[in-house]
């Protein structure tokens, strides 16, 4: 077709390119139709795919610390637990004053919140460490589910 046609038809199209050309952000290709011109398209997405990667990196970094306070709480509280049955040990139910129940009480009620904060810390790193390796849709996902911003 004549280029002088062109104009005639679609004066913008020969700058801008024809009919279908340009998507996403990009321009087009001038006095084409079909495909794109340079420019946009990709920066926005990649901009996107590493924001969501460094959540999920920071998410992971701060959960494996939450891990790590829980185990050793646990820790701290079975070992407690651990010497509260030894000095009760061989000592009859009927002879424990009241202060041995709401020890055992206490200590044993501290260890079940340590375990719970545990399991749950382990769970929550469980899913950000398939959210980091997976896609950013996946990533994105999880972060929604797990209430993350």
């Amino acid at each position: 077709m004549d280029s002088n046609f062109k104009v005639l038809l679609a004066p913008d199209a020969v700058d801008n390119g024809g009919e279908g050309s340009g998507n996403f952000g990009h321009s087009g290709r001038p006095g084409e139709q079909g495909g794109s011109g340079d420019g946009g398209g990709g920066k926005e997405k990649k901009e996107k795919s590493s924001g969501i990667k460094e959540k999920v990196t920071k998410a992971l970094e701060k959960s494996e610390a939450e891990y790590q306070t829980a185990k050793e709480d646990f820790g701290n509280a079975s070992r407690e637990w651990g010497a509260f049955q030894r000095e009760t040990r061989g000592k009859p139910l009927m002879k424990w004053s009241k202060e041995d129940f709401e020890r055992k009480n206490l200590i044993g009620s501290k260890r079940s919140r340590a375990e719970k904060k545990m399991r749950d810390a382990d769970n929550k790193r469980y899913k950000l460490e398939i959210a980091s390796g997976s896609s950013e849709a996946v990533a994105r996902s999880v972060l929604k589910d797990m209430n993350i911003d």
